[in-house]
């Protein structure tokens, strides 16, 4: 988005040509595929079964379905959390559901693996004095993960606090526990873990694919 709406200078052919590029590679069919790929590869029955298990369960299909449902909001909808403030006890638990199903910390790590990849494609482009050599770029990139999670975090906060507010505390203390188990643990690095890697393969692609097909994008990455 920020690419298609900055500041002007790219075409109608550019836009297209980045949409087709960006939509391919992280499409919902490409991401999952791989995502199933490396889940495969690293599957421990024993564990999953806890996890489907929990899935499987009245509450962790509702839950399931708060989290689809979530997705659909648009602004209007979201509560008004200053005038309707959750408890000290609700916002603990919720901390700790993103704790403890590394929720905010993957959010970071699955941008900065976008940026990271784009960041590196375009860097050839780049004059000489504003290339950065590879330590350079890892410390910027550090400065921006940290400026960047305290501002992600209290998005996925209140992500979660949205999605779940038809849930008692009771049975975010249940869903926490499950999360929080030996079967929870596994299936939530899993996931995170996957995610990451597909992520992190589609971004690779797609800023090699950018670099080649809209050099002029470097003046929106510098």
């Amino acid at each position: 988005m920020q690419f298609l709406l900055g500041r002007g200078r790219l075409s109608g052919e550019d836009r297209l040509t980045i949409d087709r590029i960006v939509s391919r590679r992280f499409s919902s069919a490409a991401l999952y595929a791989r995502i199933r790929l490396e889940f495969e590869q690293n599957l421990e029955s024993g564990k999953l079964a806890k996890a489907l298990e929990w899935h499987d369960s009245p509450l962790g299909k509702r839950i399931t379905g708060l989290e689809l449902a979530s997705l659909m909001l648009d602004g209007g909808q979201l509560p008004d959390f200053e005038k309707d403030r959750p408890s000290e006890r609700r916002l603990d638990l919720i901390r700790r559901l993103d704790a403890g199903g590394g929720a905010s910390d993957t959010a970071v790590d699955v941008t900065m693996a976008i940026v990271r990849n784009l960041t590196r494609a375009f860097q050839p482009a780049l004059p000489a004095v504003a290339r950065l050599s590879p330590g350079q770029l890892e410390q910027e990139l550090t400065q921006v993960r940290n400026l960047t999670l305290e501002r992600i975090r209290r998005a996925c906060l209140l992500s979660m606090l949205t999605a779940y507010r038809d849930l008692t505390d009771q049975e975010m203390e249940q869903y926490i526990r499950f999360v929080e188990s030996e079967g929870g643990q596994w299936y939530m690095s899993m996931m995170n873990g996957t995610l990451l890697i597909a992520v992190d393969a589609a971004a690779e692609a797609t800023a090699t694919e950018l670099a080649a097909a809209v050099p002029q994008l470097v003046g929106d990455l510098r």
